[in-house]
């Protein structure tokens, strides 16, 4: 892979992570715990192979 396709996909990656996020969040103000913990969980499988690139 060349410098552009790193780039984009961590750019794909950077903003997956701040949708999920956000979805977070809203399932916080709605008090809605099972709907967190989804997200957490696709948060974390997101954000743990970023690590590793």
């Amino acid at each position: 892979m060349d410098d552009y396709e790193k780039f984009a996909v961590e750019l794909l990656i950077v903003f997956g992570m701040l949708i999920i996020s956000s979805l977070m969040v809203m399932h916080i103000v709605t008090m809605n715990k099972p709907g967190f913990l989804h997200y957490w969980q696709l948060l974390l499988l997101g954000f743990l192979p970023f690590q590793f690139y």
